[in-house]
């Protein structure tokens, strides 16, 4: 489902970007179209299937709760891009953390527990919410450079085509939702 949702999705920013913006919408340098190409392997094809195969053996309280570790990341690595962080964030990020852990059961009145029922698919969900972090502190120098429109149009673009490949290359079965 989610080819679909950003095979659609992408058409429909692709179509209005070259109403709207003409040949602007294409005024990209080449460098940028393959930063976009990857931002679409991580924060569409990773994020999406990682999510995806993780839900299939987390609980869905978990992968809600765990996607949510994202600003967290967000924050890690965007130190190593000259992001300043500030007491306030780290603070909120680390209440969130041990927020995340509580509804997840990893912290509890016994100590720490982790269900190993849950495990792949909690590190799964983990992996998706790291994917959705990596896109979102690579894509803010491309978004500087080409504006928010474009680059978004242009990653879930990419990211639909990448998607397509892989559905091509690695044999699955459809699942549709009940």
């Amino acid at each position: 489902l989610s080819l679909l949702r950003f095979a659609i999705g992408s058409g429909v920013l692709v179509l209005a970007g070259i109403v709207v913006q003409r040949a602007r919408f294409f005024a990209i340098a080449p460098a940028d179209f393959l930063r976009l190409a990857l931002l679409g392997l991580f924060g569409i094809v990773g994020m999406s299937v990682l999510l995806f195969f993780g839900q299939q053996t987390t609980s869905a309280g978990n992968g809600a709760m765990l996607m949510q570790l994202s600003p967290l990341f967000i924050l890690l690595l965007g130190m190593f891009i000259g992001e300043r962080v500030t007491l306030g964030n780290a603070a909120g990020c680390l209440l969130a953390l041990l927020g995340t852990m509580l509804v997840v059961d990893v912290i509890t009145p016994r100590g720490i527990a982790i269900d190993a029922g849950h495990l792949t698919g909690d590190l799964l969900v983990v992996a998706a919410a790291a994917c959705w972090a990596i896109y979102s502190v690579a894509g803010k120098p491309v978004v500087e450079r080409i504006g928010g429109y474009r680059a978004t149009a242009w990653a879930m673009f990419f990211g639909a085509l990448e998607l397509v490949i892989l559905r091509v290359c690695v044999p699955m079965t459809t699942i549709w939702p009940m």
